[in-house]
């Protein structure tokens, strides 16, 4: 299964929480809070003392401490298309297309989302593919590395977005530069 990484220097953590604040505020409305939408994975991490009031410095406090955290990319499957974090909608195959047969690995259901689960080593952030299931009447909520099928491409090029020049000159991408002209 693919995992993203990011050097922790090299990637702009806070820019990152602050999109995906905005994602849950236009997917939540005001009646819900950042914190209603962040999944803690880990439960032998001390929880922060006041969740609803999560900021980026907070999240990024937990995850030095050994959390991992879901951030949805989509909103739930309710309808097509299904909104994502980038702005993007993403058409989903309708059942019996042929395309949906082709990703036997991917379901996606009414009560699920996909995001992202991150976790922080001492060097890097690691952004690995999840789906969220929100429970029902029969099952408690519950959080699932897998593979996320066409979402994989587009929280991909989402996340590069957040990569800091420092590492963009490190993989050969240079931001352009010119040079001023000092002749009068």
């Amino acid at each position: 299964m693919i995992t993203w990484k990011f050097e922790k220097t090299s990637f702009d953590f806070q820019d990152f929480v602050k999109a995906m604040f905005a994602h849950f505020k236009k997917v939540g409305g005001k009646e819900m809070t950042p914190a209603d939408f962040i999944w803690r994975e880990n439960a032998d991490v001390e929880a922060p003392e006041h969740p609803e009031s999560v900021t980026w410095k907070s999240l990024l406090e937990e995850l030095e401490n050994g959390q991992q955290i879901f951030f949805p990319f989509s909103e739930p499957n309710v309808g097509n298309p299904v909104r994502c974090a980038d702005g993007n909608k993403v058409k989903l195959p309708e059942s019996g297309d042929d395309d949906n047969d082709s990703d036997e690995e991917f379901c996606y259901g009414e009560t699920d989302v996909v995001g992202v689960l991150v976790t922080l080593t001492k060097s890097r952030f690691e952004f690995c593919p999840a789906i969220y299931y929100m429970g029902d009447l029969t099952s408690a909520p519950s959080m699932e590395k897998c593979p996320v099928g066409q979402f994989e491409d587009i929280i991909a090029a989402f996340l590069k977005v957040f990569k800091k020049e420092k590492q963009m000159a490190a993989d050969g991408t240079k931001p352009e530069i010119r040079k001023k002209d000092h002749r009068l």
